[in-house]
């Protein structure tokens, strides 16, 4: 079977649920920046202490995308406000405010699919080349019941066959394991969200999960 009609042929006798960078949930994990001291002077005590928390949730920012390999330079300027809805400062320590200036300990909690949507939105081209965009699970589904990772099906040997055009075309199509088949199973496979799958698979970037489904 040629490679474009083996591609056509998947996306077309499947039905997609696709989930995006906005679909998270507040049972999704959190994550903490511990202990940054943060400090800043400005025209009063109010505007220092906005001021000192940019420069705090930016530095937190760097330190997350730092650990996946992403540099500073990559990304362009984010407002107060839009780091303000991924960062949330839960413990402040040796608080300091005068007339013009302020300084802190802060830690900060976010969630990793929150930081995707920033990268997305404020990425360079080359911080966008970075992502996949698209994570695919093929899934059977008969009788409301579905049916994951079973190589013996056609239906899976199709989507195996596929895996290398699928990657040319920035699609990740993940490889199953013990671990994958214990993590994503046919019980919570519509329940999950992006942020849940982010965590499944903390080793690769992608923009958006694609649930391909057959009946």
């Amino acid at each position: 079977m040629g490679k474009y009609l083996l591609l056509l042929l998947l996306f077309n006798i499947f039905i997609t649920h696709n989930i995006f960078a906005n679909n998270i949930t507040s049972n999704s994990r959190i994550e903490e920046i511990s202990d940054l001291f943060i400090e800043a002077t400005g025209n009063n005590k109010y505007e220092a202490k906005i001021k000192a928390h940019e420069i705090g949730m930016f530095r937190a920012l760097s330190l997350v995308i730092d650990r996946m390999g992403i540099e500073n330079h990559g990304i362009g300027k984010i407002s107060y406000y839009e780091l303000s809805t991924v960062f949330t400062p839960i413990n402040i320590t040796n608080e300091f405010s005068s007339k013009e200036q302020y300084s802190a300990t802060v830690t900060y909690q976010y969630q990793s699919g929150q930081i995707y949507k920033l990268l997305l939105n404020h990425g360079s081209t080359t911080v966008d080349n970075m992502f996949y965009e698209y994570l695919v699970i093929p899934v059977f589904k008969q009788n409301n019941k579905y049916t994951i990772w079973k190589k013996k099906r056609k239906w899976q040997k199709l989507w195996d066959e596929a895996r290398e055009l699928l990657e040319d075309r920035k699609i990740f199509y993940p490889e199953n394991s013990l671990i994958l088949s214990q993590k994503i199973t046919s019980d919570n496979i519509m329940k999950l969200d992006y942020n849940e799958f982010i965590d499944i698979f903390p080793e690769h970037l992608f923009k958006k999960v694609m649930i391909v489904s057959s009946e």
